[in-house]
């Protein structure tokens, strides 16, 4: 654990340090997501109108070098944005539901209908028999019951204040959740906090940078934005001092999806049809 906590201290110390992996062959890819042995990548597919469900999505399997093992591991879905597993249950979010599959096999175990004005992106564990997930078109958060199969809403932001969702990410050993929202003109982003337990919420800050996905490691968030531009970028944000800095990476074009794996940053590309691997070296 030590081991791994100097990793990160380094990677995100701003040093132009890194080696980075190129991964080709994806359709329009957006989430991902990697457990202990393998990488999972959502593939929105071929289509340019991504509200059309043409079954045409599917989800590829790479090895934690970044190697393809199968391009199509899963098929037949729609739109399949963001993606997490619970031990060997992987779940996919595609437009309006959320479909459960074996890790191991990719056979289908259920699937979920939220509603037809639903557009799901962001999902997190909560526990091992909840998840959290984002419907973006109506900025609500939706607390899924594994056991029962059922949903609940969580919380629905007040976009006048906190903006229309775009993600969040969990804070369990503060027992905070972090939401990222924009402004109506898309002009300013407007990070805020949850607390869990007594349900309040509070803006944290307003930048002009526009982000639209969030990770929280420790006391900081990493944030993907593009900017003006329209170049990539990866921003470190402290928590303790709310300051927001570039890491420097070049060439990462517009990253629409990432993964914090130990020591690995994964990002997927989507307009390039690709996935990045990058280790931070010291």
């Amino acid at each position: 654990m030590k081991k791994i906590f100097w990793i990160f201290i380094f990677m995100f110390s701003l040093a132009n340090c890194y080696e980075m992996k190129t991964i080709l062959g994806f359709k329009n890819p957006k989430g991902i997501f990697a457990n202990e042995n393998v990488v999972f990548v959502s593939n929105i597919g071929e289509k340019t109108n991504f509200l059309i469900k043409d079954k045409g999505g599917f989800i590829s399997k790479l090895s934690k070098n970044g190697d393809m093992i199968e391009e199509k591991f899963i098929i037949g879905l729609d739109r399949p944005t963001e993606l997490t597993q619970i031990e060997n249950t992987l779940f996919v979010l595609d437009i309006d539901k959320i479909k459960a599959f074996d890790a191991r096999t990719g056979e289908q175990i259920f699937e979920l209908f939220i509603n037809s004005r639903s557009d799901l992106n962001g999902i997190k564990k909560l526990n091992e028999n909840a998840l959290l997930v984002g419907d973006l078109r109506n900025s609500i958060l939706y607390k899924i019951d594994l056991q029962t199969r059922t949903y609940e809403e969580f919380l629905k932001l007040n976009t006048n204040k906190f903006g229309n969702l775009r993600d969040f990410a969990l804070d369990f050993a503060n027992n905070k959740l972090y939401i990222l929202g924009h402004d109506e003109e898309n002009t300013n982003t407007i990070i805020s906090i949850y607390d869990l337990n007594n349900k309040n919420i509070k803006i944290f800050k307003e930048e002009k940078n526009d982000y639209n996905a969030m990770i929280l490691y420790e006391n900081m968030v990493l944030l993907s934005a593009l900017d003006e531009n329209l170049d990539g970028k990866i921003y470190r944000l402290n928590l303790n001092n709310k300051k927001s800095e570039a890491l420097k990476l070049n060439n990462i074009q517009t990253p629409s999806g990432m993964f914090l794996d130990n020591e690995i940053l994964w990002l997927t590309i989507l307009t390039q049809a690709k996935v990045l691997r990058i280790i931070f070296k010291n």
